[in-house]
């Protein structure tokens, strides 16, 4: 069996360019001071040296807010990393796929950070399409000569290289439909990012085409396992699946976050939410970037795109595996023991939900930090390491005050009818805890009536 499609070759820049920039560089101490009186900010201090500068430099430039920026890096790391590599730890593996979302009033400048984070994936996509065009034409044309025809035109320009595929090589998708999100991801095995500049049109997209149960399929994609697309014409199998998502949302929208069920089928928590306190539109300023910023940058996301991985025999890609190095893992198992107390010690079902959620966010973000710092020449990609962990936790802590902050924005949402017919499909391979939980909801959530006639006839 054919392996997948490799992605192209990632050429480092490192010898060309010496792009070196300096910690503070041009930095603003004052929009430092005035970012430190909010309450909740993201921690940049986890990330290395380089980017550290490079945010810096990106908020005086640039005006970008340092935690909508921070989520467009994280975002484009963890894109590059993929299914490359994997930390193992506690009998399971953890991939550093993340799903971030900017919250930001209208007007405010949430989507140009991200864009501006993503542009290296963007650039690669295009020189893909346009590359796999002129190969898939070249194709198409021998295709339609005839047999003498054939021999003179590989005589003159040799056979032309036949396209395994209907579509090229990509790591950003957009507007897509089921069908497209599983042919693209088995092309690019490594891993994909869903970009929409506001999310809830992408959610308000989901099972357009048919009843295909989007949301859910998305659930276990956020899982980073195995996913099928069976039809009469074509069947599709992925075993590693590393699909992110990243977007916008105005904070007046957050409410319709919670309806479709969203609340209680887990799909919300799975969001990590960069929600910037006391954040005023800001100001242009007239300073000009240097192209040295984004030069440096695109060195660190090449360097991780250029991690290598290997396949098993049946084609699927087999990502590299990494342990915790001794203190590292003390930090997190002391960590964990502490957080698992408060998932239980907590009365309200959306925190433990949102909890539960975080404590598998921070083994990724412990991967995502330690190959960050290799690719930016601080750390090796041998082991995670003790300040890796450290990080992850500060994340963790920032993204649930974020999460609770979101939780309390949406509020106790306008009362639904739910069918019968809904209710089955909510339920359905749902046990214990899950079950319970799903019954709170609706005993709050929906008429009354409704409520009592569906718990006779189902208990």
């Amino acid at each position: 069996m054919d392996k997948t499609m490799n992605p192209p070759e990632v050429l480092l820049e490192e010898e060309k360019i010496n792009v070196e920039i300096k910690d503070g560089l041009d930095f603003n101490e004052k929009s430092q001071q005035n970012l430190n009186k909010t309450k909740n900010i993201f921690p940049i201090e986890i990330f290395p040296k380089k980017i550290q500068s490079i945010a810096n430099e990106l908020n005086y430039k640039l005006q970008f807010h340092y935690d909508l920026l921070s989520a467009g890096i994280l975002s484009s790391v963890s894109t590059a990393i993929g299914n490359s590599y994997e930390l193992y730890h506690n009998n399971r593996a953890n991939k550093a796929i993340l799903w971030c979302i900017s919250v930001a009033e209208k007007g405010k400048g949430k989507s140009e950070p991200q864009k501006w984070c993503k542009k290296i994936f963007h650039d690669i996509d295009f020189i893909n399409k346009k590359e796999f065009d002129i190969k898939l034409g070249k194709w198409n044309e021998y295709n339609e000569l005839n047999k003498t025809d054939k021999e003179n035109f590989e005589l003159k320009n040799g056979k032309p290289e036949k396209t395994q595929t209907t579509r090229h090589f990509q790591y950003v998708l957009g507007d897509y439909n089921p069908e497209t999100l599983y042919r693209v991801h088995s092309i690019n095995q490594r891993g994909l990012m869903i970009f929409s500049d506001e999310i809830m049109k992408w959610i308000n997209s989901f099972d357009r085409y048919n009843k295909s149960g989007e949301q859910q399929f998305l659930n276990e994609l956020w899982n980073g396992t195995t996913a099928n697309y069976d039809r009469v014409a074509n069947s599709i199998f992925i075993a590693n699946c590393f699909v992110n998502v990243l977007g916008t949302i105005q904070t007046s929208f957050l409410k319709n976050l919670s309806t479709n069920y969203r609340t209680i089928d887990g799909f919300l928590e799975r969001f990590l939410f960069f929600y910037p306190e006391n954040f005023l539109k800001p100001k242009p300023n007239g300073k000009e970037l240097n192209e040295s910023v984004f030069l440096g940058y695109k060195q660190i996301i090449d360097k991780l795109l250029g991690l290598k991985y290997d396949f098993w025999e049946d084609g699927q890609i087999k990502p590299q595996r990494i342990q915790m190095e001794y203190n590292a893992g003390l930090k997190f198992s002391q960590w964990l023991n502490d957080f698992i107390d408060k998932q239980n010690n907590t009365s309200n079902e959306n925190e433990r939900a949102i909890l539960a959620k975080l404590e598998i966010y921070c083994y990724r973000f412990s991967l995502l930090l330690q190959l960050l710092f290799w690719a930016s020449g601080e750390a090796d990609n041998k082991q995670v390491e003790f300040f890796a962990v450290e990080g992850a936790i500060k994340m963790v802590n920032y993204f649930h005050i974020n999460a609770l902050k979101v939780y309390e924005t949406i509020g106790n949402n306008s009362k639904i009818e739910i069918t019968e017919k809904d209710l089955l499909l909510l339920i359905r391979k749902k046990t214990g805890h899950e079950y319970k939980k799903i019954l709170d909801f609706l005993k709050s959530n929906v008429n009354e009536n409704t409520f009592r006639s569906w718990k006779k006839r189902n208990e």
